[in-house]
């Protein structure tokens, strides 16, 4: 700017630099002190390219030596590349593949091809910025690292690094800390009991802490075949990749049977011949999650993958307060097949109708704990 001021031969003065000052030092380490641990940040947000993005990773490689705790990249992506982002990003593949890091956090949607191409590593795609936030707390231990790498526009990830000191500074881990998805889990159990008569909320626990592993894209399914009044029609199998000997290619099933199987817990090959049943298209059934989340202020993150099943590389949660929004509207068809509607593998969510009550109720271990809290509560 200097040098074209003096060649338009128009005077430099001081005071035009009085304010002047430069970008933070690039790969700037930034020590930030938790009450119960220590962890370094590298802040290189401010700007991105493919070299750029390669050369903090590199760079990252070279400090991970000297830091006892997880070695973390957490990535947005590199923005203004046009049609040719998604080609772009796949060039990260081998950089990311042969990094020291144990985990690489991915946001934007140009970097979800890159996680599922990633092999032999623990790599998560995030649907928005606070999910990460919320997994890097917990994975920010004692004496980590962690790469904030990304564009400084066109992507929600320079909040990631501008909230995290803040949140990090209040984060209180536990010494016995090990899995990431289990110490989630546990600290997201949460219930809500209501009154089937008044539908007023009698007892709730850890609501505000609420949250899950797994999707509830199952469930949303399940309301549109209501919504639709879906016929009773026989349908056959298609052939999924999560078949097996219950679940076989060409088995025979009617609409209802598979509505009935589903609400004690849906199997992915169920979620995915459900989903096909009723949408024909991808186009479609994004459409409707679409509109749900926005009928209901939902978080884009209840639907990260078709089936709602828990996997590594796609983050996904809903909370017990999202599940008490849709049963205020779905009170009764929630139950038309089945006492309940349950959600998740090793983890259990959702719905359990008693007689005179219905708990609500996200991350249970076991569903016997949901049956016996609304049995002590007189939901029998």
């Amino acid at each position: 700017a200097i040098l074209i001021l003096k060649n338009l031969n128009i005077p430099v003065k001081a005071e035009y630099l009085y304010n002047f000052e430069p970008f933070s030092k690039i790969l700037k380490m930034k020590e930030i002190q938790t009450p119960t641990h220590k962890t370094t940040l590298i802040d290189d947000t401010h700007n991105a390219s493919l070299p750029a993005m390669i050369n903090a990773i590199k760079a990252f490689d070279t400090q991970t030596e000297f830091f006892k705790g997880n070695k973390i990249i957490a990535l947005g992506k590199i923005n203004d590349l046009g049609h040719k982002s998604r080609d772009t990003h796949q060039e990260l593949i081998p950089y990311l593949s042969n990094s020291n890091a144990d985990y690489i956090l991915c946001l934007d949607d140009d970097l979800r091809p890159v996680v599922n191409k990633i092999k032999n590593k623990h790599i998560t795609y995030y649907p928005n910025k606070e999910l990460m936030i919320n997994d890097l707390k917990y994975l920010c231990n004692e004496d980590s690292v962690v790469l904030l790498k990304s564009s400084s526009g066109g992507t929600q990830f320079p909040e990631v690094a501008k909230t995290l000191p803040n949140i990090l500074a209040k984060t209180k881990l536990e010494a016995n800390f090990k899995d990431l998805f289990s110490t989630i889990s546990n600290n997201g159990k949460s219930y809500i009991i209501v009154n089937n008569d008044t539908n007023e909320i009698e007892e709730q626990f850890n609501v505000e802490n609420s949250m899950t592993i797994e999707g509830m894209g199952p469930l949303v399914y399940y309301m549109n075949a209501i919504d639709v009044q879906v016929p009773n029609e026989e349908l056959q199998l298609k052939e999924w990749v999560t078949n097996n000997s219950n679940f076989f290619t060409g088995k025979t099933i009617n609409v209802y049977e598979l509505l009935t199987s589903m609400s004690k817990g849906p199997h992915p090959s169920e979620s995915y011949e459900l989903a096909d049943y009723l949408f024909k298209n991808f186009a479609n059934r994004k459409k409707y999650t679409n509109s749900i989340i926005a009928n209901y202020n939902l978080s884009d993150s209840i639907a990260t993958n078709l089936t709602g099943r828990f996997r590594v590389k796609e983050r996904q949660s809903f909370t017990v307060s999202d599940l008490l929004s849709i049963y205020n509207d779905y009170k009764y068809d929630l139950f038309k097949f089945n006492n309940a509607f349950i959600i998740g593998l090793k983890y259990k969510s959702g719905f359990i109708r008693g007689f005179n009550k219905t708990i609500i109720f996200t991350s249970f271990n076991d569903i016997n704990e949901a049956k016996n809290l609304l049995n002590d509560n007189g939901g029998n």
